[in-house]
């Protein structure tokens, strides 16, 4: 899925910036912020805490919150507002790696002729999984 939210960029004290999407942490039972000492990283961790917290929620089978217009936001004295984009499909691939056994059942001839030509199975099965549910991968 893909998503895009507003956060709102604080200034630090100490330096840097605060980062935190109202729509998500004031109206669900979860925490979106993060924080950058750069603009730059406070943008990249801005990324990563939505596609964090959008996982998880998908998985948690929690209702995705809708995403106010950026003009509904109210920046912070010397702050700003900024969309950010998530892509949660994406974000799976790269970070859930966990390999997951699953028991399949094949005829006796082919496991014999798979074997003997040294198939891995395994990478068989995700190739033909990844097509079927036509998966794009970056």
């Amino acid at each position: 899925m893909r998503y895009i939210f507003p956060a709102v960029f604080t200034p630090a004290e100490e330096g840097g910036y605060l980062v935190n999407f109202p729509d998500i942490t004031d109206h669900t039972s979860y925490a979106c912020m993060t924080e950058g000492d750069t603009l730059e990283e406070a943008l990249h961790m801005a990324e990563d805490a939505l596609n964090l917290t959008l996982w998880t929620m998908e998985e948690d089978g929690s209702p995705i919150p809708r995403a106010s217009a950026i003009q509904e936001m109210k920046a912070p004295e010397g702050g700003f507002v900024n969309l950010i984009s998530a892509d949660t499909q994406a974000y799976r691939e790269k970070y859930d790696t966990r390999a997951v056994r699953k028991n399949v059942t094949i005829p006796h001839w082919l496991d014999v002729l798979g074997t003997k030509n040294k198939v891995n199975f395994s990478k068989v099965l995700q190739d033909a999984l990844i097509k079927e549910l036509r998966v794009h991968r970056a």
